[in-house]
């Protein structure tokens, strides 16, 4: 098989072990965790005895639902393909369904040129212009995969660009490939195999939308630096943006910044901000090859920022295993009408959830690489900041975003998460 940057493909992947923190030299900290100096062996060969991963092999799903959609995925091994928002050809005029069956014709367009398929998608992150929308969206969805072989998908509620109704952006598992560095096109990027960053939301206030774009960016591209990386090693951008009817700004800007590379994958979400602060943009990008010494997870602080207990600035991590988490809900209390007693059960009962899946995964919240909060309710929200603290370990919480936006799914729930993880490992 080869993609569209004429690779051929191999199976590879390593694994570490232990814990540490410390301080370097110039008063950055970094969250160091499972850690055996000089160690690297294949997880595959130890986890299957010696079994070599086929394509198909390369992902599994996790606690399958009636529809058949997992609650989560987890790629195995090999290179992963990013894709930007695809959206619909073809708006006006033309049903929510429609605009989704030419969204799903279109990405697997992308995927088969990308080395990978609709079978090996293991992500599916959906955006619905309303709840109507996402709920039709919802029941189409398994049956544009192969039977069995659905992504866990997250979404949430957004106006999209140029009005569509629908848009999507996933995450596929593919053979490894043999290039040591980002394969992208606008459309979509191959994430090697290696080493993965995860950079939580950043925002720069200024006057205007284009300005704080082009801030943004700059400011992310200072962060890829410290890490010793570069804007070419970024998969996916996501750009929290008010308001939506803006988003050629948005694109404008993005294209301007990137102009001497080609621009990374972007996917677009409304969030409820304010004029000082009318975009917030996380990234994911590749960190270089498996070095041998290096912690499989590090959470770690840049020298201009702050940390806090409740999210990580970046995470980086070089387990060859992913595990992606579709989006949950809390449960409500049918009796009580007080909002922030209800949102304090929400809360609790969405990371009791969220836990129980990561234990279905081998894995854990101390081993949680990125999350996303999508919230609706002001109670839930602060509810959120609260109980954060209670849930992670504060040395090691994920790379986190939290947008504000209209709906955070298809009935009434105050919030939903969109998780990436690791598995974990011997302590």
């Amino acid at each position: 098989m080869k993609g569209f940057d004429g690779d051929e493909f191999c199976l590879v992947g390593p694994f570490f072990m232990q814990t540490a923190g410390f301080l370097n030299a110039s008063g950055i900290f970094f969250a160091v965790v499972d850690l055996l100096p000089g160690l690297i062996v294949s997880l595959l060969l130890l986890a299957n005895n010696g079994k070599v991963y086929s394509a198909e092999d390369l992902l599994h799903r996790v606690s399958v639902n009636a529809a058949g959609i997992p609650a989560a995925t987890m790629i195995r091994s090999g290179a992963q393909v990013w894709t930007g928002q695809i959206l619909p050809q073809k708006i006006e005029g033309i049903a929510v369904e429609e605009q989704l069956h030419d969204c799903i014709t279109q990405l697997e367009q992308l995927l088969n040129g990308s080395g990978s398929s609709l079978s090996l998608a293991a992500r599916l992150h959906v955006c619905a212009a309303s709840g109507e929308h996402l709920r039709a969206v919802m029941e189409e969805l398994p049956g544009h995969f192969p039977k069995g072989r659905c992504p866990a998908i997250s979404y949430v509620v957004s106006r999209l660009p140029d009005g569509a109704l629908v848009g999507l952006d996933v995450v596929a598992s593919r053979e490894s490939t043999s290039k040591l560095a980002v394969s992208r096109r606008p459309e979509v990027a191959i994430l090697p195999e290696g080493q993965k960053i995860f950079i939580a939301g950043q925002a720069e206030p200024s006057q205007g939308l284009e300005e704080a774009t082009a801030k943004t960016l700059e400011s992310l591209s200072r962060t890829l630096k410290f890490l010793g990386r570069t804007d070419q090693d970024i998969v996916q951008l996501k750009a929290f943006v008010q308001p939506m009817s803006e988003a050629d700004v948005v694109r404008q800007a993005v294209g301007k910044f990137y102009e001497e590379a080609e621009v990374p994958p972007l996917v677009l979400v409304e969030w409820d901000s304010n004029a000082e602060v009318p975009i917030e943009i996380e990234l994911v990008a590749w960190g270089g090859p498996v070095e041998t010494g290096r912690a499989v997870l590090e959470f770690v602080t840049p020298p201009d920022m702050t940390r806090s207990p409740v999210y990580s600035r970046v995470c980086r991590t070089q387990h060859p295993v992913t595990i992606f988490v579709g989006s949950l809900h809390g449960e409500q209390s049918t009796t009580d009408t007080d909002p922030v007693r209800n949102a304090e059960v929400e809360v609790a009962s969405l990371f009791g959830k969220l836990e129980n899946i990561l234990q279905e995964c081998g894995s854990d919240l101390r081993h949680m690489t990125k999350a996303t909060y999508y919230v609706s309710s002001e109670p839930v929200s602060q509810s959120l900041n609260v109980q954060r603290r209670k849930w992670y370990d504060p040395e090691r919480p994920p790379a986190a975003s939290k947008a504000m936006v209209t709906s955070a799914g298809s009935s009434k729930p105050g919030m939903t998460l969109d998780m990436i993880a690791i598995p974990a490992l011997p302590q």
